[in-house]
């Protein structure tokens, strides 16, 4: 893989639209300057027959010499990448990544040069073309754009999928993923334009490769001017999940606000009533029946990621709320009953 730095025809587009994608996923304005390409290739520099080292063959699906350099078609210069899998067998190459653990935007040329309606071994819809991210050690993509024999340009993030648009055999494609790293949001857009937003329920933490397939149908898939952009990595001195709910804020205000108002109106009112010492019976019955809330809130806390990454904050600021309001009513209950002689 060669890294280019110079504004070709291809990386323009492919960074004006990770951009468009980034506004639209509701981040902060990030510019281009600050980030830095992990990858760019356009495959203008290696032979007709060659794979980019880089490039490692997963799988060799019609052939290892078909998963390779192609001047058969090129979007913008003369060359790209051709991938043809086999009835069986996928044609598939990985390209591993150390993850930034920030945002990242993911492009590409992709082309189909015909689409059938086939179906592979295990009964499902061929896939002429695919990109997306992965694990080093799968071959499943956890966020992926890929060309199905269906004649649609597929949106898969894990969990489902859902069609984007048609597409036109040997028609190329500029196709993007933005992956927001603090909220685990993935969009997806086709020449520029967004057209799908989900949420992966992975650890992005574990992403590791970006992988490229082309399924048993035995039709050629293409890519060109492949590019992988990491935008500026959040501070680690930070939580960077930060997709907090405005409306939580004045909730937990109110929910813990006013009950501890009315805790210190009440210890001030009883300032200089008679007071006798509590027994432990009576101390221990408080903390018991206090005990229900205490352990309901200490659940939501520790398992803040049960329902995703996405209600984190959510969960956290329950289990919270939970926890102090807990605290306050007990404080109260054994406040009321030391001044009951």
């Amino acid at each position: 893989m060669h890294g280019s730095y110079k504004c070709a025809k291809a990386v323009c587009p492919a960074i004006l639209a990770s951009m468009l994608v980034l506004a639209a996923l509701g981040t902060s304005g990030v510019r281009a300057e600050e980030g830095r390409f992990i990858i760019y290739e356009n495959f203008e520099s290696y032979y007709e027959g060659v794979r980019p080292p880089s490039f490692q063959l997963v799988e060799e699906g019609a052939g290892v010499i078909y998963q390779t350099v192609t001047d058969d078609y090129a979007f913008g210069g003369s060359k790209s990448l051709r991938l043809i899998g086999t009835d069986g067998l996928f044609g598939s190459v990985k390209i591993d990544i150390s993850n930034p653990r920030a945002d990242m935007g993911l492009a590409a040329h992709m082309m189909a040069e015909n689409f059938t309606f086939t179906q592979n071994s295990e009964g499902f819809d061929n896939v002429n073309i695919a990109l997306g991210f992965s694990y080093s050690s799968s071959t499943d993509y956890y966020g992926s754009i890929l060309f199905s024999e269906t004649g649609n340009i597929i949106f898969d993030y894990g969990e489902d999928q859902s069609i984007l648009m048609p597409y036109e055999a040997k028609r190329w494609y500029l196709c993007g993923l933005l992956l927001n790293y603090t909220t685990g949001q993935i969009g997806a857009f086709i020449d520029g334009k967004l057209m799908s937003t989900a949420y992966l329920s992975i650890d992005l933490g574990l992403l590791s490769c970006i992988r490229i397939s082309s399924g048993e149908s035995g039709v050629a898939g293409y890519i060109d001017d492949l590019s992988l952009y990491t935008y500026s990595a959040p501070s680690s001195a930070v939580s960077t999940k930060v997709d907090y709910p405005l409306f939580l804020i004045p909730a937990v205000i109110v929910a813990i606000g006013v009950p501890s108002l009315l805790l210190v109106r009440y210890l001030r009112s009883s300032m200089g009533m008679p007071r006798r010492a509590l027994r432990i019976e009576e101390i221990m019955k408080a903390i018991g029946l206090g005990a229900p809330l205490l352990s309901f809130g200490l659940i939501i806390t520790l398992n803040n990621r049960a329902f995703g990454e996405q209600y984190q904050m959510v969960m956290i600021s329950l289990g919270s709320t939970i926890l102090i309001m807990t605290v306050i009513i007990v404080t109260y209950m054994l406040s009321k009953w030391k001044t009951e002689i």
